[in-house]
């Protein structure tokens, strides 16, 4: 049977190789996801040029997307407004983000919308 402290030890190396490993590959994604975002910029910006939401080629099409979130910017406001709505279907730990949509206009959330690059490989 294996004592304790050998465990232990185990498990402090084990945990140790897995840190190294996951900053061996933070370092080498990098330059990775870095030309990922110049691409994503070029390929918004042509779309953008050329008055389009979609583009195609041979190896695959570019599309944009909204992405909607809600952020409270104040709590009280909102708390108010479920209370005086029975809303509380927007209430998690954060704000129901397909209740807020539904609602609309919610005072003391802020909405933000950020068009997004997406990749299909045909």
């Amino acid at each position: 049977m294996t004592d304790m402290n050998t465990l232990i030890s185990f498990y402090i190396q084990l945990r140790d190789k897995k840190k190294e490993i996951q900053q061996s590959h933070k370092a080498e994604l990098e330059p990775i996801d870095a030309g990922l975002m110049k691409l994503e910029a070029k390929m918004q910006e042509r779309l953008a040029e050329l008055g389009v939401e979609k583009a195609g080629g041979e190896a695959g099409t570019v599309f944009t997307k909204v992405n909607t979130s809600y952020t409270v910017e104040d709590w009280d406001s909102v708390v108010e407004y479920v209370k005086e709505n029975d809303a509380f279907d927007l209430l998690e730990r954060r704000v129901s983000k397909s209740a807020a949509q539904e609602r609309g206009d919610v005072p003391g959330l802020r909405t933000t919308q950020v068009k997004a690059i997406q990749v299909r490989r045909k």
